[in-house]
């Protein structure tokens, strides 16, 4: 916006997915966001920055998720509307020392993340109003850094196959690996980095798509493949349950547009 020119239309019109990072956790205690309230508004005027530079409202939220009710950012009454959320298993990892095992997405129950040694949060729940997507499958490192690294993706290949050895046919399977803006150096630098993709994309991914194995999705994607497949899910355990069984609620993230 600053230089009039809208980079992340382009990268949308490109077929790109676009959310929100909006770093609360950095910024809790300098900006002394104490209160649930506090941090709803931060994360809703992080949000209303990029919804002005990408012309619409973005759906996920990466990271932001230190709240008491973590559904106050999901569709609800009175909250944030994003559908999704990402990236807590580096700090999950930091706090837990422990490998995210999450392969299958699931919906956010309205607990406390302000802690994440309590596991409540991994519990799914059909009446949350937020999917968490999962990434860097039991894997100890969460960022790729090509520019001094050789072996950059050695980890994240790794995952990826692991992923791939465990997946669940029966279920929504998501893996995805993640770098910043800033590990992609500049100069000469960036150029060797650029290769390193390149030969990344070329070597591994792309075999894995065209055997199938591996399917392109933006985050809003993944969400929506999920939320379709937790409808049926739902409705089929109505059905096997009988006429006296128990309704399951769909939750209200679940509005959605079929494709």
């Amino acid at each position: 916006m600053k230089f009039k020119r809208y980079i992340l239309r382009e990268l949308k019109d490109r077929g790109h997915g676009i959310g929100v990072q909006s770093h609360l956790g950095h910024h809790m205690r300098g900006l002394e966001l104490n209160t649930d309230e506090a941090r709803l508004q931060y994360n809703r005027e992080v949000k209303e920055s990029v919804t002005e530079a990408l012309g619409e409202e973005p759906t996920n939220l990466g990271a932001g998720f230190d709240l008491e009710n973590v559904n106050l950012l999901g569709v609800c009454e009175g909250c944030l509307g994003f559908t999704s959320m990402t990236s807590v298993e580096k700090p999950y990892y930091k706090t837990t020392h422990r490998s995210p095992e999450w392969l299958h997405p699931w919906i956010l129950p309205p607990v406390s993340m302000l802690d994440l040694r309590n596991d409540e949060w991994l519990r799914h729940d059909p009446l949350g109003s937020i999917v968490y997507l999962p990434r860097w499958y039991l894997s100890q490192e969460f960022e790729v850094d090509c520019r001094r690294n050789p072996r950059c993706f050695n980890s994240a290949t790794e995952s990826l196959m692991k992923a791939l050895a465990e997946m669940d046919a029966e279920h929504i399977n998501v893996w995805w690996a993640s770098s910043h803006l800033y590990q992609t150096g500049t100069g000469e630098e960036l150029g060797r980095v650029l290769q390193a993709y390149e030969k990344w994309f070329t070597d591994v991914v792309d075999p894995l798509v065209r055997q199938g194995k591996v399917i392109w999705m933006t985050f809003d994607e993944m969400a929506e493949v999920y939320l379709k497949w937790e409808k049926a899910r739902q409705r089929y355990e109505r059905i096997r349950g009988g006429v006296g069984a128990k309704r399951i609620p769909t939750s209200p993230s679940t509005t959605f547009t079929s494709r």
